[in-house]
C-alpha cells in the first residue's frame, strides 16, 4: 500500500512537471537521421543513456544532503523485497523521469523505445529488489555484467562504506568504471538507515526529508 502510494503521487507529480516542461520546450526535437529509423541501435543507445544518468543522478542522491533526505525514503526499508521497489519519495521519482525525458529529447530518443524501455526498467526495478536467490554459478557469472539482486542488496546495507557503492541499475560496468564496485556483501548483513525508523504510513515518508532537515 505504502509503495504503491508513493508512486501514484510520483507518477501524477511527473505528469504535472511534464505538462510544464512540453509547454516551454514545445515539439522541437534533435535530428538523429538514421539513428531514429535504426530502433534496434537506438534502443541499445537508449539503455546505456539512461543507465549512466541513473548511476550519476544516484550518486548525486547520496551526495547532497537536501537529495538523501529525499532518497532515504527508499533506503529506510528495514526488509527488503519486491515492495521495497515502488518506496520512493514522489519527488525523487519526478526528478528521476524528468531527467530521463530531458535525455530522450537531447538524443532523438522515439517515445516508442523510450515507452518500452521504461516497461523494462519497472520489472528490471521489481526483480533487482526481489528477496530470491538464484544459483551460486549463475549469479556470479551474471553479476560481472548486470547488477543483480545480491549486488543491489549490498547497496541497500546499513554500512556507509556499502551503501556507497553499486550505484548502477542495469550494468556493473559504471560502478567499475568509475572505483564504487562492491562484491556482494554477506547476506545476513542489515539493511535500512541508522536512526530512520522507516514507516508505512504514506504521509510519514512524504514528510520524513522535511522531518530530518529539523
Amino acid at each position: 500500500v505504502l509503495g504503491g502510494g508513493l508512486w501514484a503521487l510520483g507518477s501524477i507529480l511527473y505528469i504535472v512537471m511534464l505538462r510544464g516542461i512540453e509547454s516551454v520546450w514545445g515539439e522541437q526535437s534533435v535530428d538523429t537521421g538514421t539513428l531514429q529509423r535504426a530502433w534496434f541501435w537506438q534502443g541499445v543507445l537508449a539503455l546505456l543513456l539512461v543507465d549512466l544518468l541513473h548511476y550519476w543522478f544516484h550518486r548525486l542522491l547520496h551526495s547532497v544532503p537536501a537529495l538523501w533526505r529525499v532518497h532515504a525514503v527508499h533506503h529506510g526499508d528495514r526488509s527488503y523485497d519486491a515492495a521495497t521497489s515502488l518506496r520512493f519519495h514522489p519527488a525523487e521519482t519526478a526528478l528521476h523521469a524528468a531527467a530521463i525525458y530531458f535525455l530522450f529529447r537531447l538524443a532523438g530518443i522515439g517515445d516508442e523505445i523510450g515507452l518500452a524501455l521504461a516497461a523494462f526498467l519497472t520489472l528490471w526495478n521489481v526483480l533487482q529488489h526481489g528477496n530470491f536467490r538464484s544459483p551460486a554459478r549463475l549469479s556470479a557469472i551474471a553479476r560481472i555484467f548486470f547488477v543483480t539482486p545480491d549486488l543491489h542488496r549490498t547497496h541497500h546495507a546499513r554500512d556507509l562504506g556499502l551503501r556507497d557503492k553499486n550505484f548502477g541499475l542495469v550494468f556493473t560496468l559504471w560502478d567499475r568504471l568509475f572505483g564504487t564496485f562492491s562484491p556482494v556483501a554477506d547476506p545476513t548483513t542489515a539493511v535500512g538507515v541508522e536512526g530512520f525508523d522507516a514507516s508505512e504510513d504514506v504521509l510519514e515518508n512524504l514528510v520524513a526529508p522535511f522531518a530530518r532537515a529539523r
